[in-house]
């Protein structure tokens, strides 16, 4: 759970950075919510993210739930992949 979070904390960083080089969001949730300004997406993105990791841990004793939470970390770490292949390959 907490490569989960940093992991989230990592995408917003990376996000921060594509959108200052002209990049758009592709999440409409949170690309409204960086019009807000980056603060509320920033907020909004933690969180959410502290609200999944403690769904997941006052239900870890179910299994589903664990391998839920072992997806959504792997669909992190794909998304971090991405956005270093995207820092690399564009900034």
């Amino acid at each position: 759970m907490i490569m989960f979070n940093l992991f989230n904390i990592a995408d917003f960083i990376f996000t921060l950075k594509a959108l200052s080089a002209g990049h758009s969001e592709g999440n409409p949730v949170m690309d409204r919510l960086f019009t807000m300004g980056p603060a509320a997406a920033g907020a909004f993105k933690i969180a959410v993210g502290l609200i999944i990791t403690a769904f997941i841990w006052f239900l870890r004793r179910y299994r589903l739930v664990l391998e839920a939470g072992i997806f959504i970390l792997l669909l992190y770490m794909a998304l971090i992949v991405y956005h270093i292949y995207g820092a690399l390959r564009f900034y």
